[in-house]
């Protein structure tokens, strides 16, 4: 269990724990104003429970790993927030086709890594490596589902930062 001020995260059965760039998103992120939040690739559900504690939103938390949505799922009920909190076990590229909802806020820790080692787990490499999910996937679909005056957050690794920052310009998404 990690401990957090205001709430815990169980992480055991999720491929990607608890890390540095989770909790600097997280932290980072300016929630202020969103009433509909979507955290795509949530995981262990951090940055959902961040956005909740830093928010009065409602927050939709898509997850492609089934045992890492239900320990999500179990830390968003564990959390005093859990009434603002859902999660859907889905990939992005079909929860935009699907949804109808319109999100002002959208948060992502992408799988980011295209070259470097894959692991023997596939429920790591999928949450490390941009094999289900690439940026043009992640920036084409969020477009779709968000709001007129949306905002979009995002963490990568400086080696992949020229990569993102072109296929977000392809998709009229411009740093802030």
């Amino acid at each position: 269990m990690f401990r957090f001020k205001e709430f815990s995260i169980k992480q055991e059965k999720s491929a990607m724990k608890v890390g540095t760039d989770g909790v600097l998103l997280g932290a980072w992120a300016d929630f202020s104003g969103a009433s509909k939040i979507l955290d795509i690739g949530t995981g262990t559900g951090l940055i959902a429970l961040m956005a909740a504690q830093k928010s009065k939103a409602e927050i939709t938390a898509i997850e492609i790993c089934g045992e890492a949505t239900e320990e999500a799922n179990f830390n968003f009920r564990s959390s005093d927030r859990s009434s603002r909190l859902k999660i859907h076990n889905i990939s992005l590229q079909n929860f935009a086709k699907e949804t109808s909802d319109k999100f002002d806020y959208i948060v992502c820790n992408p799988p980011f890594y295209n070259a470097s080692y894959i692991a023997s787990d596939n429920k790591r490499t999928i949450a490390r490596h941009n094999k289900e999910l690439t940026p043009e996937d992640l920036f084409r679909c969020s477009k779709k589902i968000m709001s007129a005056k949306a905002k979009f957050g995002i963490i990568i690794p400086f080696e992949n930062y020229e990569n993102f920052i072109r296929i977000a310009g392809e998709n009229n998404f411009y740093l802030h």
